[in-house]
């Protein structure tokens, strides 16, 4: 926006805000610091596939850390990139709850 934020919006017609599903719900807003000049999403593949050294082993972890493996929806999440007009470049992606809890600690 004008205020160089990034906002994520979701459609969550049972929430109060939302009015009965007639206004989008902001979800999420992060302070960039720059004005954003390009926005992409793309789905996100578990990178625990794609630098495996042995299928087996790798499939037996991400069952273990990732709780969306297998799942009929797992396919369907997204991630979005951006770039900004000061030449920075940012990824924001989904994150397993477990994953989340552990780099909260390591930022405290």
């Amino acid at each position: 926006d004008d205020r160089q934020n990034l906002q994520f919006f979701q459609y969550a017609p049972s929430d109060a805000a939302a009015r009965g599903g007639n206004k989008l719900v902001c979800r999420a807003d992060f302070h960039l610091g720059s004005q954003t000049t390009d926005l992409q999403s793309h789905f996100c593949r578990n990178s625990l596939l794609v630098s495996s050294a042995t299928p087996a082993s790798t499939i037996a972890a991400l069952q273990q850390q990732d709780g969306l493996f297998g799942r009929t929806d797992d396919d369907k999440r997204l991630g979005v990139h951006f770039g900004t007009s000061d030449g920075e470049y940012g990824a924001i992606i989904p994150l397993s709850e477990p994953v989340y809890w552990r780099l909260t600690a390591l930022q405290t």
